[in-house]
Order: C-alpha cells, then sequence, then structure tokens
C-alpha cells in the first residue's frame, strides 16, 4: 500500500494519517502461534475541525506532560518541541498538567499517561509495549504511549518508549518530517508558516516487528544507569548516543525485550561439559572430540547426541522469562578448520547427494582456502540440523507444550533440509550465504533461498551480514537490498537483526535509510523511499540520484569472482577496496558532487547535505589510500620508506577525522578501531 499524497503539506495545513501497521503481536506470542503480518486498513477521516498549533506567526498550542513523567516521557516532550521549533521557528513550551490555565487559548498537546488522556478514554494501560495512540480531537492533540519508568531514551531499546514513538509517527504522517541520518543535518524537516491538525478518530500503531535491530557493536548502555554510564563526551560516545537516537526515530526497537533471543548458543559448552561430557562435542578425524585449538567457543557439537538435547533444555528451563521463552539451539560459529561432527549417527542425518549452494561461505570466521579441508564438507547439513533443532524441540514439549526451538540456515547448513520438514514452531534464523552485490543473473538467489526454507513450515527471521562488508567507502545496492528485503516483509518475515550499522552515513546513508525506512514503514514502495531520501536535497534531487546510481555501479563490479579472487570474506573491501574504488571512480564521484553543490548554493541547509555527502566522500578516499599502502607493504618487517608512506596517509586520516567531527557523527567508531587493516600498526 502506498503512503498517500498529502495535498495539504504545501500550504501548511497538515492532515493526520491513520498509521499502517503489521498486526503481528509481541514476538512471544508469534512464536507462540506463528503469527501472520498484513497491513492495516486507512480509515476514513470524520472531520475537518481542526487544532490551530501554529498560525500567523504565533504558537496556538502547548505541549503538556503529566506531573510525574518518567524520562522517557520527557524525552518524547522535548524531541516534539525540538521538531516544532524547527517546522516553524517558534518556541513551544512544555507545561506539566496542574501548570495549565483554566481556558487558556492555546490548544494542549498531550504526551504520555496524562490524566486527560484518561479522562478521554484513550486505553493506556491496554496498550502493548510500544504501541500508541494518535487522536487529534477538538479539544486538543494526544500523543499517548506506555512508557517504562525505568527506560531511558533513546538508548534503551528493550524498553517501553511509545510516547516517543507516537510523536514520530505524527511528525513523520502528519508534518512530513524525514530523519536521514544522525544528527541535525539529517534532520529533513519542513518549514511552515501554518501547521494545523485536522481532527479524525484515534488510531493506533506499533513498531512493524517486535525484534528489529541494527547492531551498533560499541553496546555499552546498561540499562538502569545513568546515559553517561561507562562513556564520556567523546566522539565515539556521542556517536553511539546519536545512532540510537536515529533508530528511535524508525522504531528500530527490540519491543521483545530480549537482548538476543538466539545466538551461536554452546560458546561456553566446552568449558562447562568438556572434561565430564566430551560426547556432546564433535567427533573429528583424528577420533578426538572437541576443540582444535583454544579458540573453545568454536567447537562444533555432536548434535545427534540425545544427552545434548536434554542439557540444553535443562538450560533453557533454568532461563526462559516470559519475554524469552523460545529454546536457543544455534551451533556456534565456526572457521573452516572447525570441523562438524563425524559420528555415524550424525553423518547418517546427512543428505549426502545434497551438496551446498554456495561452496564458499563469506561468512565464515576466516577465508583461508580450503583445499585441506575433509571433502565431506561439500555436502549440505542442513538435514542434519533440522533434525537436532526437532528433537531438541520434542525434548523440550515433554515439559512445556508450547515450547519453541530456534536455529540458524548458516554455514553449511545455508540451503533448506531435503528430507526433514519443520513446524511453525521453529523459528529459522537466515543468514543467507550471499554477498551483495549480486551477480547479473543471481539477483534473486536471496529470495529463492527465502522461499525455500518458508516451504519447510518453519517460521523465519533475517540476519544478514551484509552490513559488514562496505568498509568507509561507498558500497551500496540500494536496487537489490530493496527489493529482496520487501519480499521478506511480504512473505512471513517476524523479525529482523541485521550485522552492523557501520555507520558510514554519507557513502552508505541511502542503503541505510532505506532498510530502516521500510521497517518503520511497510506500506511505503522501495521507489517511495527513494524519492524521500533524493527529495531532501532540493534542486540537487536529481543529481545526487545519478551520484547514488553512480557508486551503485562502481560497487557492481564487487562480482562473486572479484570476491572469491580476494578470498576476503565479509572483509574484503578492508582488503582489496582500493581494486575497486580506484582514485578515478572518486574523481567522477567529485565531479557529480561538484554539480550538486552549484545546483544548491543557494540554499544554505541543503548545500549542507551535499557538503555532508563530500566529506564522507573525502574520508572513503582517504580510507581507500590508506587500505591501498598498507596492503602494499610488509607490516611485520617494513622499510624506512614503507613506515614513511603509511605513516602519512594515516596521519591525513586521523587529521581529517579530528577536523570533520560534526560531519562525522554516528560511524560506529569502535568497529573501525576493531577491524581497520592497520588497527596494530605501531610504525
Amino acid at each position: 500500500m502506498s503512503r498517500p499524497e498529502n495535498a495539504d503539506l504545501n500550504k501548511g495545513s497538515l492532515m493526520l494519517h491513520r498509521p499502517s501497521f503489521c498486526n503481528g503481536a509481541s514476538l512471544r506470542r508469534w512464536f507462540a502461534a506463528g503469527a501472520s503480518f498484513g497491513l492495516g486498513t486507512l480509515m476514513g477521516l470524520h472531520s475537518a475541525l481542526a487544532i490551530p498549533i501554529y498560525t500567523e506567526g504565533v504558537e496556538r498550542a502547548i505541549v503538556v506532560v503529566p506531573d510525574q513523567s518518567s524520562q522517557a516521557t520527557l524525552y518524547a516532550a522535548r524531541e516534539l518541541q525540538r521538531h516544532l521549533n524547527a517546522a516553524t521557528r517558534g518556541s513551544f513550551k512544555i507545561k506539566k498538567e496542574s501548570e495549565l490555565i483554566p481556558n487558556d487559548p492555546a490548544k494542549p498537546i498531550y504526551v504520555g499517561d496524562t490524566v486527560a488522556a484518561r479522562k478521554k478514554g484513550i486505553p493506556v494501560d491496554s496498550l502493548e509495549k510500544n504501541e500508541f495512540a494518535v487522536w487529534s480531537a477538538p479539544e486538543a492533540l494526544y500523543l499517548v504511549g506506555k512508557d517504562d519508568p525505568t527506560a531511558e531514551a533513546p538508548v534503551d531499546d528493550r524498553l517501553a518508549m511509545g510516547s516517543a514513538l507516537a510523536v514520530y509517527d505524527w511528525l513523520d504522517r502528519s508534518v512530513g518530517v524525514r530523519w536521514l541520518w544522525p544528527g541535525e543535518g539529517g534532520m529533513v524537516i519542513p518549514r511552515l508558516g501554518e501547521l494545523v491538525a485536522k481532527e479524525g478518530p484515534m488510531v493506533k500503531g506499533k513498531p512493524a516487528y517486535s525484534y528489529m535491530q541494527l547492531r551498533l557493536y560499541f553496546r555499552y548502555h546498561v540499562s538502569g544507569k545513568p546515559s553517561r554510564y561507562g562513556r564520556s563526551d567523546s566522539l565515539q560516545d556521542r556517536s553511539f548516543e546519536a545512532n540510537s537516537e536515529w533508530m528511535l526515530r524508525h522504531k528500530i526497537l527490540r519491543t521483545s525485550g530480549a537482548d538476543n533471543y538466539y545466538g551461536h548458543g554452546f560458546g561456553d559448552y566446552w568449558e562447562r561439559f568438556g572434561k565430564e561430557h566430551p560426547e556432546f562435542f564433535a567427533l573429528r578425524a583424528d577420533g578426538q572430540r572437541g576443540p582444535v585449538d583454544t579458540r573453545t567457543y568454536l567447537t562444533q557439537m555432536c548434535v545427534s547426541n540425545p544427552e545434548l538435547h536434554k542439557a540444553i533444555v535443562k538450560d533453557w528451563l533454568a532461563t526462559r522469562t516470559p519475554e524469552s521463552p523460545w529454546i536457543n539451539a544455534c551451533e556456534n560459529d565456526r572457521r573452516v578448520i572447525d570441523p562438524f561432527c563425524m559420528c555415524e549417527v550424525c553423518r547418517s542425518w546427512d543428505v549426502p547427494e545434497a551438496k551446498i549452494a554456495v561452496q564458499d561461505n563469506p561468512w565464515h570466521i576466516d577465508s583461508r582456502p580450503k583445499a585441506k579441508i575433509d571433502p565431506y564438507e561439500s555436502v549440505s547439513m542442513s538435514d542434519r540440523y533440522a533434525r537436532f533443532l526437532l528433537e531438541v524441540l520434542a525434548e523440550a514439549k515433554k515439559h512445556d507444550p508450547n515450547a519453541k526451538v530456534v536455529g540458524y540456515a548458516y554455514s553449511s547448513y545455508s540451503d533448506p533440509p531435503v528430507n526433514v520438514k519443520l513446524n511453525s514452531d521453529v523459528i529459522i534464523i537466515v543468514v543467507p550465504p550471499y554477498i551483495y552485490p549480486l551477480d547479473k543473473g543471481s539477483e534473486g538467489a536471496v529470495r529463492k533461498l527465502w522461499d525455500a526454507w518458508k516451504a519447510t513450515g518453519a517460521q523465519l527471521a533475517y540476519r544478514p551480514n551484509d552490513f559488514l562488508v562496505g568498509f568507509t567507502l561507498p558500497y551500496i545496492y540500494p536496487t537489490q537490498l530493496g527489493r529482496d528485503l520487501k519480499h521478506f516483509m511480504d512473505n512471513g518475515m517476524i523479525a529482523v537483526d541485521l550485522d552492523s550499522t557501520l555507520g558510514m552515513w554519507g557513502t552508505q546513508g541511502v542503503s541505510i535509510y532505506l532498510t530502516a525506512r521500510m521497517l518503520d514503514r511497510p506500506d511505503l514502495s522501495v521507489e517511495e523511499i527513494l524519492a524521500e531520501y533524493y527529495g531532501a536535497f532540493g534542486k540537487a534531487k536529481d543529481i545526487v540520484r545519478e551520484y547514488v546510481a553512480y557508486w551503485e555501479g562502481v560497487t557492481a563490479k564487487c562480482d562473486t569472482n572479484f570476491q572469491k579472487a580476494i578470498n576476503g570474506g565479509w572483509g574484503v573491501m578492508m582488503n582489496a577496496g582500493h581494486k575497486i574504488f580506484t582514485a578515478d571512480t572518486y574523481k567522477k564521484g567529485f565531479e557529480i558532487l561538484a554539480r550538486a553543490d552549484e545546483a544548491t548554493k543557494d540554499d544554505k541547509v541543503t548545500n549542507q547535505r551535499i557538503a555532508f555527502l563530500r566529506v564522507w566522500l573525502e574520508h572513503a578516499e582517504l580510507c581507500t589510500q590508506a587500505i591501498e599502502v598498507y596492503q602494499s607493504i610488509n607490516p611485520s618487517s617494513p622499510t624506512e620508506d614503507d613506515k614513511a608512506r603509511l605513516n602519512l596517509v594515516l596521519n591525513r586520516l586521523h587529521k581529517f577525522r579530528e577536523d570533520n567531527e560534526k560531519f562525522l557523527i554516528g560511524a560506529n567508531w569502535l568497529f573501525l578501531q576493531r577491524n581497520e587493516p592497520w588497527r596494530n600498526w605501531k610504525g
């Protein structure tokens, strides 16, 4: 369903549209009943009466909060105030309910669980976690949600912050606000001479999925602790805050309350069970069981062992909660040297003729050549792991008939099983064994894989690694990404977890914005969302569209053959980005931006957005130069010339980051520190 056109936007007279939301229940209820998702229906408005908010250069409304407001409610009110002031150049006030003056002509905008909202009959107590209500009534505008009193907005993405979601939804649908990237520069707020909210029925909404995450990696916020707990005013920490704020604005929340409801599930099992129960672990070719080296958390399991199933269920029974009722049966991560179990029973669960569709999985921890690996690795392990999930589920149902189990489609079990049929009590976390961009002729591969897993009867969540790949470079693929994500959303996706948000907003921001906006507004098409992004650049919108298309074309050269030649897995751009993103490609990119700069020179706000893109492109070019130099030397025994060349470009890069902090807010600096190829350089 397309977003309805707002014919009054250009006149400053705003219509409140009913939100269109998926009707899925909480993640717990999904896993208990196998919920399906469908878009809500736009309801007609009952009246043309309007609540004046800003007319004739005067604030006609007051933001009102409960006398006893939580931090999350106050945050929502301040966000509303901030955006109203920016849209109107006004100076809106925030007052407590008890401070309202009787017969004040200013109309109240009630935010949160106010007495007025309850008297109006808004069912605050019956709202689900992060559900919200918007009601533009004759006497007031109500923006109401359930707020957890311990939640700290915007960083507590596991706790209820419904009032903020009500505010953001109203700003999106009724004021036309867009948030392209974190920080002031990414806020696209229409300048309005008049702002009214036309009367309509109460509408309720909630995030489209109860578990959504764009991983930040530097997740060091601690619930219940002050906002600066463990943090400082460094660029890294301010970026964390800004990213959290941006995600809340797009309703990217783990509403289910779980930190993660899955993940490599047996990382501590060797330490816990290795001595007493070595039979829990994979039998290797040398006849031994257990890890191949000190990285014990990568040890694969003997998944056919019924005593292992009992141990997993025992762990589950001890830790399950109403918000986390599912069994994590996800196999550990692995390198190509970490063998699957070779015991007779595990192998009997395999289908030898079922071969892995993608032999070189890019997401293995290492990407070393596989010449010395057992040829049996070419056999798909999906039937083995599907049966494992069913065996664990059967054991759990002895204790709880409503048990659910979670497993991966990952590594050598990425393909759907051939003989084993699953059911809706099994949740498969799909990690497609592909790296974007997909080759010509293979664009449908990920959708085909998704549909095949859906046909097994399992419920599906989407958990790609693709956002890790691009490093800092203009590595983008919005056309393919948007088409595939839309397909997943329309075909049974119950949750999404994107690993990871690198925060390269000026080079990769179009892909991140497209993803978040699509998850927030399933009613919008890919084309409509991209039009929003380009439209934020005013007279340069068509030039920015050309700019994005240009880099999408460059990225397309990072095809399968290139990836295999580099043998770099998800780190391919960090190791060889200079081979595709050359000096000539950057020259062309800067030429396009120069035209955009000229087109917007008379519009300061829009011109700053072009400057934002240019700064990030300069940053990407410096990173690319550093990659090229670093890959040309032997860092373990560099010559003096090597040291001089690398230090020169690294010093330029670090100085550039210092000089351009205001543009670089939002980058995932901790990830960069951990993953830059030169991170251990001491020259």
